[in-house]
């Protein structure tokens, strides 16, 4: 039997021996055609959301929606979903949830600056063949996120119930893990840790259920180092 006792890289297509469930061995985000094409979306968001802005000022406008001089500034939001990250033989299905809080940038602005801190995790089994012999794999991940986040409320001084939203985040996020690998009386160990970057678009809508309290749906879509990641999530939003 042979067990590392120590986290290690090791020198497999991914993170985890076998590659079982996250490909950490791709070129760095901003070299690889996803990372690419996510930075392209991202700047033409980041270039149409004024010109959004602007058209719903016009709106507001001409229709005299007055500023409730008593509007929150400030958002806590809090809640979880499932985490599905894209793995060298597929997708994996995890769970996660996060905290976090955000300011309106002036008064009266639909604009929020704020941050975000979450944890995913992952735990996959898979059992195959090789040559008559049967290999049962198991694998885990930990992923702690510390995300910068900006979001655009769209209706946000209007007497809507509904206020669809977008948003970016952006950030560091600590992942650990370990692998383990049986095959017939033999088994070996790995694992490791590692800080990796971490993207989300954040589309969603919020529904006021009070003055001070709300629920949102949001369909976090991005990469977590060049790995495709889906993480839907409900949240309860408390505004002050």
């Amino acid at each position: 039997m042979v067990r590392v006792l120590h986290f290690v890289r090791t020198e497999s297509r991914g993170f985890l021996t076998s590659g079982t469930l996250v490909n950490m061995g791709e070129p760095m985000l901003l070299s690889s055609v996803r990372g690419i094409s996510a930075l392209f979306v991202l700047f033409s968001v980041l270039i149409l959301l004024p010109r959004i802005a602007s058209a719903e000022e016009r709106v507001r406008s001409r229709t005299q929606v007055l500023v409730d001089a008593a509007e929150s500034s400030s958002r806590f939001t809090v809640g979880g979903g499932v985490a599905v990250l894209e793995g060298v033989d597929g997708a994996n299905m995890g769970v996660g949830g996060s905290v976090g809080f955000a300011f309106r940038v002036s008064p009266g602005s639909p604009v929020f600056l704020g941050m975000d801190v979450g944890y995913n995790y992952w735990d996959v089994r898979v059992k195959e063949q090789q040559n008559g012999t049967e290999i049962t794999r198991t694998a885990s991940l930990n992923s702690l996120q510390m995300l910068a986040s900006i979001y655009y409320r769209f209706l946000d001084n209007q007497d809507a119930k509904a206020h669809p939203y977008i948003g970016f985040s952006l950030g560091p996020n600590l992942m650990s893990g370990d692998e383990k690998i049986k095959m017939g009386g033999s088994s070996v160990t790995a694992g490791g840790s590692q800080v990796a970057l971490q993207m989300y678009f954040r589309p969603g809508v919020e529904f006021d259920l009070s003055r001070s309290i709300g629920l949102n749906f949001e369909s976090r879509i991005g990469l977590l180092e060049g790995n495709l990641m889906f993480a839907p999530q409900l949240n309860a939003v408390f505004s002050f």
